[in-house]
């Protein structure tokens, strides 16, 4: 038997046996007695499978989706959503507190979304089975590199789940349909966009078939070919797909493969509650790192002096750029293309001074950019820096760097829950001088 002490950052069920060595163990929650069977044994901890629950916590819940105790996505969908947000939560203040070695002055309120069929856009992997002669479409089982055929998924947008079958059978009459790997979904304002990755050119039959199958479907398709390049198919009445930011008046146009946040609803409450948090004024001049296609850049230039975007992906740069233009303020924002992750020691000396400083970063953190930030002399710091993390481990790394070395205290932090049902942990957390 196992007490379940605690969850990690990856939504897993921690205790300890007889001798004190750490095992971990899906599908539990805090509280829990359960019996177990070991998985993995590694030197240090152990990974065990829950064979059956002995006492079950009050924020235990039925998971909704059929295929949770194997599919590899959702990891916490037993979990009360109030209780999913309150163990993201712990998670964040205990990276703080063991990693950072700080704690913030104050954690505001969690923010919150729709819990089901929230997910715009989706990566679904693809496999021909010959045998069976047909076409599966889904997740990858946990801990297997075998595919779930998926026929609906209740955190992914209807829209989603209503062409799955429709391009399960339209990738069965493909030539090419065993060269098919994955497809990637997503959902705009105005269009439906499929992104099929082959690794072979399709035939005038196959071209045909994918055209009928966007046509019928009223679906934006587009083709991933073997050299890394993307082509849209067939009818090029289609707009490009895009998301909108209702508050500040503005709708972001995006092509597949181009970052995006998969839910859109929480995203614009994200981003309302960024540019809240970061008290802009109109002679300030702001740095957004890692900008991406301008998610806060376009509505903080509608309050700034000046902002400067910045991003290391060519083709997000270019399309920023366009969308500035289109918008009128090529004059008020300027979009960089410059790898954050290979910065030299005067870079921020070469820069006019700003006076706040947005980071978005990826999971890896923004390590060099912070400890550049504490370098400079204190007249040329950004008096306030508001940054957005999916990763309480490096936001908490980065944050340590930020407090210790360049002399910021940790104004407040809290969690904004963009993921549902899954351990992923987005936060935002403000720093000033």
């Amino acid at each position: 038997m196992l007490l379940i002490e605690s969850i990690d950052a990856k939504g897993m069920g921690i205790s300890h046996d007889e001798s004190g060595k750490v095992i971990f163990i899906d599908g539990v929650l805090p509280g829990e007695l359960v019996q177990f069977e070991i998985f993995r044994r590694k030197s240090s901890y152990d990974i065990a499978i829950l064979t059956r629950i002995l006492s079950s916590s009050p924020y235990r819940v039925i998971p909704r989706c059929k295929h949770f105790n194997v599919c590899g996505g959702c990891s916490i969908q037993h979990i009360d959503d109030r209780a999913q947000v309150a163990i993201k939560q712990r998670v964040l203040e205990d990276s703080f507190y063991h990693i950072g070695k700080i704690k913030p002055n104050f954690l505001f309120s969690p923010v919150y979304g729709e819990p089901w069929h929230y997910r715009q856009r989706s990566r679904l992997f693809v496999k021909f089975l010959q045998n069976n002669d047909k076409v599966i479409l889904g997740f990858y089982e946990k801990r297997s590199n075998h595919i779930i055929d998926i026929l609906d998924c209740p955190v992914l947008s209807e829209k989603i789940n209503t062409i799955l079958n429709p391009i399960r059978e339209m990738i069965y009459r493909l030539t090419i349909r065993k060269l098919i790997s994955q497809v990637e979904i997503a959902v705009g304002d105005n269009n439906v966009s499929l992104l099929i990755y082959n690794s072979y050119s399709p035939s005038k039959c196959d071209i045909m078939s994918i055209v009928n199958f966007g046509v019928i479907n009223s679906v934006d398709v587009w083709l991933h070919s073997s050299n890394n390049s993307i082509y849209r198919v067939g009818d090029s009445k289609y707009k490009d797909t895009s998301y909108s930011l209702p508050e500040f008046g503005i709708s972001i146009p995006f092509r597949p493969k181009n970052f995006t946040q998969i839910n859109h609803n929480v995203n614009s409450i994200l981003v309302s509650k960024v540019i809240g948090l970061m008290e802009i004024g109109p002679y300030d001049n702001i740095l957004d790192m890692f900008c991406g296609l301008g998610n806060f850049t376009f509505p903080m230039a509608k309050i700034a002096n000046k902002v400067i975007g910045i991003d290391i992906d060519d083709s997000l740069i270019c399309r920023a750029r366009d969308i500035a233009l289109n918008y009128g303020m090529s004059g008020i924002v300027n979009f960089i293309k410059i790898n954050l992750f290979s910065l030299n020691n005067d870079f921020f000396n070469r820069l006019d001074h700003f006076d706040i400083m947005l980071m978005d970063p990826p999971r890896s953190g923004a390590n060099l950019v912070v400890r550049l930030i504490a370098s400079l002399d204190k007249s040329r710091k950004p008096r306030r820096i508001v940054y957005v993390s999916c990763n309480p481990h490096t936001l908490a790394r980065d944050s340590s760097v930020l407090v210790i070395n360049g002399g910021y205290r940790v104004v407040c932090s809290g969690i904004i829950n963009m993921f549902p049902h899954t351990s992923h942990v987005e936060s935002i957390t403000v720093f000033d001088l």
